[in-house]
């Protein structure tokens, strides 16, 4: 170790040496095929929920309260000869 790597790294004496397992930058894990197969199947099932809410969030259902009805009632002759114009009437 050099006076320059002690002053810019005071808290390490000794330069840092490459682990066996560390080739090139990543990491070599020997994965089970199980355990691959379950993180595949995991993130299948997270993008699918993943689609299946965006397409009901975007269904755009709206609940409208009904409103009362108006029907026309059209004119006819009343009790004692009398007509009575047509007019509309809520149901």
């Amino acid at each position: 170790m050099s006076v320059a790597e002690g002053v810019l790294n005071p808290g390490r004496s000794a330069p840092r040496q490459a682990s066996p397992q560390r080739v090139a930058g990543r990491f070599q894990q020997h994965v089970h095929h199980e355990e691959c197969a379950m993180r595949r199947f995991l993130s299948t099932c997270l993008i699918a929920i993943a689609l299946l809410g965006g397409s009901v969030a975007l269904t755009g259902c709206v609940m409208v309260a009904p409103r009362p009805a108006r029907v026309w009632v059209p004119g006819y002759w009343g009790g004692g000869h009398v007509w009575v114009g047509g007019h509309w009437r809520y149901r």
